[in-house]
């Protein structure tokens, strides 16, 4: 029991000490009904979902982009722009893995970005428009490493109040339903959520805070 009590309490005192905040995700869904009246159908609010994840490293924050598709949406359907803000500077985006956003993309330009009436977002991803190669289709993701000072997934946890919106981020899908392509917004957003391996540690850091504590007071 002396054992455990001296473990918990070291392990509270490293967690105590440290000033890292513990690694978070951070998810929006984008979909549900067309924002800019070009007569697209509502698809399914999770067509596109965007993963902000800060574990990678301090600075940190990658994103994947997952093409779910969905009700609404038709198997030649192509994802091509996608713009949301960020509450620091970027400094530079490193590809990862899936598709590959063009050359000229991605782009950090504070309040600079949009798509059809979106206005005011700071990134954006431009993807290969129909009839080039490599373009998102339904069922693939872009995997990409933002990096910036300070940067972690909270950072993304932006509305912009510009054009339609409220809006966290927003997408523009080609084809989306009979050749008509359509503009979509997230429904909601998810919030950020501590990831498991971080909560864990952090509850035995308490813990181990609380033991020590205790320990001390009734010493006194």
């Amino acid at each position: 029991m002396k054992t455990t009590t001296t473990i918990l309490i070291a392990l509270g005192l490293v967690c105590c000490a440290s000033s890292h905040a513990p690694a978070s995700m951070l998810t929006f869904e984008l979909g549900g009904p067309e924002f800019s009246g070009s007569g697209a159908n509502a698809i399914a609010e999770d067509a596109v979902v965007l993963t902000f994840d800060d574990s990678v490293g301090p600075n940190e924050v990658r994103l994947t982009v997952t093409f779910n598709g969905g009700e609404g949406v038709d198997d030649t359907a192509k994802l091509n722009d996608l713009v949301f803000n960020v509450d620091t500077t970027i400094s530079s985006f490193a590809y990862v893995s899936g598709v590959s956003a063009i050359a000229s993309s991605p782009s950090y330009l504070l309040d600079g970005h949009g798509v059809d009436g979106s206005k005011g977002y700071d990134v954006l991803f431009n993807y290969p428009p129909p009839g080039d190669s490599g373009t998102f289709t339904v069922g693939l993701d872009s995997v990409y490493d933002i990096l910036g000072a300070g940067l972690v997934a909270s950072s993304f946890d932006l509305t912009n109040q510009l054009g339609y919106g409220p809006l966290h981020a927003a997408v523009h899908i080609n084809a989306v339903d009979n050749g008509n392509s359509g503009h979509y917004g997230d429904t909601e957003g998810n919030g950020i959520i501590p990831e498991p391996s971080s909560f864990l540690v952090w509850g035995i850091g308490l813990l181990g805070c609380g033991v020590y504590f205790r320990r001390r007071r009734f010493r006194a």
